[in-house]
């Protein structure tokens, strides 16, 4: 994975008047090189801190193998091999725009011809999202005359909004991913 890394602290190294080399040039391959005269315990103490890290939004969770070989100059260890279990976590996806919205339509129309897609952004690839309109407990509106889909609020077919009998409708949006996991309700 690309943005997979090995590093060892820089500090240490110096300290131990060691010196590293970090090459990438094999794709999928990191070989991290510490060279320097240095004690058995120091390098052992070194090996020890060699740290993984992925930095990647939605890692590859394949098993990474770590194999460490140490030399004199001479001859070479037998390898040393650990593995590394990457795991996803998920990111609940969040509102990529103001906190609050609100349009003002003509009374008795039939469609909300100013409508906007709400966005939403979800760090995770291929994460599907659910939306829908609640109220302020986020219980499911029913009987509501609009309706939402893929971020776009609509009035459902054969509604119009009549503001002799309601001047005003107030609810909330509510998105989540696959997880279930999601922002906060956003009123409208």
């Amino acid at each position: 994975d690309t943005d997979d890394e090995l590093t060892v602290d820089g500090a240490l190294l110096t300290g131990l008047g060691l010196n590293s080399v970090i090459d990438v040039s094999q794709s999928g391959i990191i070989i991290l090189t510490i060279s320097g005269t240095a004690s058995k315990a120091d390098y052992e103490t070194v090996i020890e801190a060699v740290q993984f890290n992925n930095t990647g939004e939605d890692p590859d969770t394949t098993l990474r193998t770590i194999q460490v070989t140490v030399s004199d100059g001479i001859d070479d260890s037998a390898i040393s091999t650990s593995t590394i279990t990457v795991t996803a976590i998920n990111d609940e996806p969040t509102w990529a725009c103001s906190n609050n919205y609100s349009i003002t339509v003509d009374e008795s129309v039939a469609s909300l011809n100013d409508s906007d897609t709400l966005v939403v952004d979800d760090p995770d690839n291929g994460d599907t999202l659910a939306w829908s309109l609640v109220d302020v407990n986020g219980v499911e509106l029913v009987g509501s005359p609009f309706e939402i889909s893929e971020g776009v609020i609509s009035l459902k077919s054969n509604q119009t909004l009549d503001y002799e009998n309601t001047t005003q409708y107030q609810f909330y949006i509510h998105v989540e991913d696959s997880t279930g996991a999601g922002p906060t309700d956003q009123a409208f």
